[in-house]
């Protein structure tokens, strides 16, 4: 009996563990190493053909989690990491547009069908953005003090490593292309802006840090696609895209933390008191 006893609750103990494992509050961690798992699985395994299309299943699947996190979470900007998902999902479907126009992995004319629902995405991550991580509460002028200052170091980096190469790239563009190919870079230091408005707080949320995380391997992958395509080696799905894959998984992880309804309160916005050595 004792012995059968001991087994019993051993058993217990075990499922007591696997139910505390997946509850609810540890999906992220668990979406995190799958997420990651799959990514390693993929360039292992699957030819770049195939990983151009599964590029845009894991921003469908990243997006969608980070609103039904969003959904669960509950926080003050339910609105606004709904917008954000929305925009995550556009631009996984601009992926999925590109894997469809070009089937082998090549660069797909500019413009295209593609290119619309990209800037849908940003349009839709721009805004969201700039509803979660505004500053608000106290110290809400030094906070945006901080984030322009910050913003003239992003714009100089994005100059030489986004905009110049990009603008290497319009030769030969009629205007509509030659203003995308502009755009893109432009766009994405303006994503990196939004976000130093909240680096600069006394409090940043797990899931602000993951932000931060997920939109620096969106612009690696953006950079080694501006230099790959200049010395005409680009091939969509290959070692330069893994930064998308990355990134598609870590926003979804962002918006399922617990901390995701703490982004975008005052409280985690809060600055440190302007002093004359930070102005200098």
């Amino acid at each position: 009996m004792p012995g059968r006893r001991s087994a019993r609750g051993a058993s217990l103990a075990l499922i007591g563990g696997v139910r505390r494992a997946f509850a609810p509050g540890h999906w992220w961690f668990i979406y995190a190493i799958a997420g990651l798992t799959a990514t390693a699985v993929v360039y292992a395994f699957v030819d770049e053909a195939a990983r151009n299309w599964l590029e845009g299943g894991f921003g469908i699947v990243g997006g969608s989690l980070a609103a039904f996190g969003a959904w669960r979470n509950r926080g003050s900007h339910f609105g606004s990491w709904l917008g954000l998902a929305i925009g995550v999902v556009l631009l996984a479907c601009g992926d999925l547009a590109w894997a469809f126009l070009s089937p082998d992995g090549s660069t797909v004319p500019v413009p295209s069908a593609a290119d619309a629902v990209y800037l849908a995405g940003y349009a839709a991550a721009i805004v969201a953005l700039t509803s979660l991580t505004w500053p608000r509460g106290t110290n809400t002028l030094e906070s945006i003090f901080d984030t322009f200052i910050a913003s003239l170091g992003v714009g100089l980096l994005a100059w030489v490593f986004l905009i110049q190469p990009a603008s290497e790239r319009i030769a030969g563009l009629d205007t509509p292309g030659a203003f995308l190919t502009l755009a893109y870079p432009c766009l994405d230091v303006i994503l990196a802006i939004l976000l130093l408005g909240s680096f600069f707080g006394t409090h940043r949320p797990f899931s602000t840090q993951l932000l931060y995380v997920a939109l620096a391997m969106f612009l690696f992958s953006d950079v080694s696609y501006l230099r790959a395509t200049l010395s005409g080696n680009y091939v969509g799905g290959g070692p330069s895209d893994v930064g998308y894959f990355l990134g598609y998984t870590i926003w979804g992880v962002a918006g399922l933390h617990p901390s995701a309804r703490l982004v975008g309160r005052p409280g985690a916005l809060r600055g440190a008191p302007l002093s004359w050595l930070r102005v200098l």
